[in-house]
């Protein structure tokens, strides 16, 4: 059974007809400001992706985990070609492969025609761990999760989930808080099944609430070469893809969706104000001053929040100075502290070349702890100015809010809204 190709990237987007329209109508009224900032939530709409990183142990099945998922080979999984920088696997109409800044080897981007990626789903395979958080490369696999929208930690049926496995997960959870744990090569272990309640009671006791799929890939494979759906089925891959496609790539496209909803009511509810107050000056002509005035005053509120002596802009060019001292400040000081317990261990050392192998691993464990704090830092330092400047924006809405109905209702009443009083041209006549 080949890989399944899927329908021009145009046929899976999101549904735009909702923007479409509030675009339309903001061009009837003759409002390009509110038309530019509605293409820019299509362009995200239409653009929207679920990226999930795959990480885990060296060895234990992330590149085959891709392929059976995917059913393509687009992952090597050879030890010789195993995988050595993070792979970037998205849909694309043909194959295609790109190295990214090839002279640091940062990472390949690979294009596959596949109808779970032509879904919005982005797949990062990344290179394998040893010893968790003791490992070199633990720190780009952690900086790879903090960009993702979700994370699958791989993990074979050999054994229950030791401490450096536990202790990188519960640093990627807090970097991206949407995990999936997958439990591979069920095939080859008997005592899979015994694996997996272990894995599960582990996940429990450290708190993190993640679902854990038992795979296997050689089933995968032969169920669907030989077309045999229970095999397939048994191989655990079907659930699997079912749980990235409605509980991650639709949760995503649900986000996005609602960011757009709220746009297009912003915008209607700014359009439909104009047309009641074009309503009132029209029914009564003594208020015309009055709102010609106010008109006046707001348009000079405008204008004195975006300049660049605005309270605001003022408050985002300090935050921005002192941020970055902050974190210059925080990671030296960070770094400079492992530095020192380095060398005092190394100090004290009665056999350096005996005991590197267990000192260098304690020095990438402490490094990659601090990176992750320091990262925890930069990130709630940001916040909290992004609440700062909030705080001083008029009209301010709490980040968790959201429309508390459906838009288009708002849009099918536009019309009526503008028909009263002859209204109908309000926005389009010269007058």
């Amino acid at each position: 059974m080949s890989a399944v190709a899927a329908d021009p990237p145009e046929a899976s987007l999101l549904d735009t007809s909702l923007l479409d329209a509030v675009i339309r109508e903001a061009g009837r009224h003759r409002r390009a400001d509110l038309q530019a900032r509605l293409a820019r939530e299509r362009t995200r709409l239409t653009a929207t992706s679920c990226q999930v990183v795959v990480v885990g142990e060296f060895k234990k099945g992330k590149s085959s985990l891709v392929n059976a998922l995917l059913n393509l080979q687009v992952c090597a999984v050879d030890p010789i070609g195993a995988t050595m920088v993070p792979t970037m696997i998205q849909h694309a109409p043909a194959r295609t492969e790109t190295v990214i800044d090839q002279s640091a080897g940062c990472g390949v981007e690979i294009g596959v025609p596949n109808e779970l990626l032509a879904s919005g789903l982005i797949i990062v395979d990344t290179p394998g761990v040893n010893g968790g958080l003791t490992d070199a490369r633990a720190a780009a696999t952690l900086r790879a999760v903090s960009d993702a929208d979700a994370v699958v930690f791989v993990s074979d049926a050999s054994q229950e989930y030791t401490e450096p496995e536990l202790a990188f997960l519960r640093g990627a959870a807090q970097h991206c808080p949407v995990v999936v744990c997958a439990l591979t090569k069920i095939d080859f272990y008997p005592e899979w099944r015994r694996i997996l309640d272990l894995d599960r009671g582990h996940l429990h006791r450290v708190g993190i609430a993640a679902p854990v799929f038992p795979l296997s890939a050689p089933l995968r494979d032969h169920g669907l070469h030989a077309d045999v759906p229970e095999v397939d089925a048994e191989s655990g891959y079907p659930a699997f893809a079912g749980h990235i496609r409605s509980e991650l790539v639709e949760q995503c496209r649900a986000r996005a969706r609602r960011d757009a909803d709220e746009a297009a009511r912003d915008a209607l509810a700014q359009i439909m104000a104009e047309l009641v107050v074009e309503r009132a000056a029209r029914a009564d002509p003594a208020v015309r001053n009055t709102l010609r005035l106010r008109l006046e005053a707001a348009q000079a509120r405008a204008h004195t929040m975006t300049t660049a002596a605005a309270r605001w802009q003022r408050i985002l060019r300090d935050g921005n100075t002192q941020l970055e001292r902050r974190v210059d400040d925080d990671l030296n000081q960070r770094l400079q502290a492992v530095t020192g317990e380095f060398r005092k261990r190394v100090a004290i050392s009665d056999d350096l070349v005996q005991g590197w192998d267990e000192l260098r691993a304690w020095l990438c464990e402490q490094a990659n702890r601090e990176l992750m704090a320091h990262r925890t830092m930069l990130r709630a330092e940001a916040a909290a100015l992004a609440e700062q400047v909030a705080r001083r924006l008029p009209d301010r809405r709490s980040s968790h809010q959201r429309p508390t109905r459906d838009p288009r209702d708002d849009v099918a009443g536009l019309a009526g809204l503008a028909g009263l009083a002859g209204l109908a041209d309000v926005g389009t006549a010269g007058g």
